[in-house]
């Protein structure tokens, strides 16, 4: 693999570029090590880091993600090798392309401390609960109380068309005279710690607790109610 790209700040590239220099001579000292000067191994001499086109900064931060990709591995801080993975690249010209390391999914990791997941632990914790009493265990500020109110009574409305939450027919009476009452949510299925993302177009809900993703149609068939 002979690269004939102009190096540029692209770490993919960069990657590539100290991935062939660790081809061609071998163990290689860390560019750290002398400051702004590494050892070349072909002259016996300590240049400077920039003689691959590349700065200090990104001869580390390429070489750190070589690391982790498994092209190079570390003898100590003086000393990296070239492993097996990295020889095989060089050799069948296999380039290191810039994106994501492994496969995408398709499914995206539920944030944690967002209010969803505030909301599913109250729910799990209360079983049965209107959105004020939902609201007094998570840690909204007065300022967001009116926006975290509708969106969390949209999320319990979602839950309910999943089938995952019900809405009980007797609300609970109201503090002012001419309250109409709280309606009160009742959790059906207990899917785990991890709240359910629920997948609006498609009509699914993905529960990252089993790694399932489900219709709303299937819900009741697919989990065991509380």
């Amino acid at each position: 693999m002979t690269l004939k790209l102009k190096p540029n700040t692209g770490l993919a590239l960069n990657q590539n570029i100290l991935l062939e220099y660790y081809y061609h001579y071998g163990v290689c000292d860390n560019p750290w090590i002398h400051r702004d000067y590494t050892y070349d191994h072909q002259s016996g001499k300590h240049i400077k880091a920039t003689y691959l086109g590349l700065t200090r900064k990104q001869i580390i931060r390429a070489r750190s993600s070589l690391v982790k990709r498994g092209y190079i591995t570390e003898e100590s801080v003086y000393k990296s090798y070239l492993l097996e993975k990295g020889i095989k690249a060089i050799e069948q010209s296999d380039y290191i392309r810039s994106g994501p390391m492994g496969p995408h999914t398709g499914v995206r990791k539920p944030p944690i401390g967002t209010l969803s997941s505030y909301i599913w632990a109250a729910l799990r914790t209360k079983n049965i609960a209107t959105v004020e009493e939902l609201l007094s265990l998570t840690p909204v500020s007065e300022e967001e109380y009116d926006k975290n109110f509708q969106t969390t009574r949209r999320l319990l409305n979602w839950l309910c068309k999943a089938m995952i939450v019900r809405k009980l027919p007797q609300k609970k009476a109201g503090v002012h005279f001419n309250s109409r009452g709280h309606t009160r949510y009742q959790l059906m299925i207990n899917l785990g710690p991890k709240h359910p993302i629920i997948r609006q177009r498609k009509h699914q809900i993905y529960d990252p607790n089993s790694q399932q993703n489900v219709a709303f149609k299937d819900v009741l068939k697919t989990f065991k109610r509380i």
